[in-house]
């Protein structure tokens, strides 16, 4: 593997931080080093997880407030990765309409809201709007917002 593919796949592994599905590369099954998965929100069905890491070369591998259905996973051998304050289990009723993919946190989500570490690398949630609301980041990719609790417009 030349020095460009390398390249090509770390720049792919940073662009999905803070996005909703985060996924290896599986055409390449390329080891990483020094990625960071942050703020994620995944609520995925019929796999296994949702998020996995793999790999016995990668290293250096970071995840930190993510809200997931389902604990993160490591496979082929990977090391231990970094995990911090990640929330593992999730409630229908912590979104705005699950089942439509509105996953804007809810009042009720209160196990995700205020939750989180602060973070340096960035300073807004899925919808561009800064972090922190209260007093502390909120676990996942929304940061809850009390006028949007009632279904205002996200901008």
């Amino acid at each position: 593997m030349t020095n460009v593919q390398r390249q090509r796949a770390r720049r792919r592994h940073r662009r999905t931080d803070r996005r909703l599905h985060v996924q290896v590369h599986r055409r390449l099954g390329l080891p990483v080093d020094n990625v960071r998965v942050d703020n994620n929100t995944v609520v995925i069905s019929h796999y296994w997880a949702p998020i996995e890491y793999r790999f016995a070369g990668s290293s250096n591998l970071v995840f930190r407030n993510n809200l997931l259905n389902g604990p993160i996973r490591l496979r082929d051998a990977a090391p231990p990765a970094v995990l911090e304050r990640n929330l593992e289990r999730i409630e229908p009723a912590w979104f705005r309409d699950l089942a439509s993919g509105d996953l804007h946190l809810t009042p009720v989500a209160t196990a995700a809201l205020d939750a989180g570490l602060s973070l340096p690398d960035f300073h807004d949630d899925l919808d561009g709007e800064p972090r922190p609301a209260g007093p502390q980041w909120d676990v996942g990719a929304d940061e809850f917002r009390p006028h949007r609790a009632q279904g205002a417009p996200v901008p």
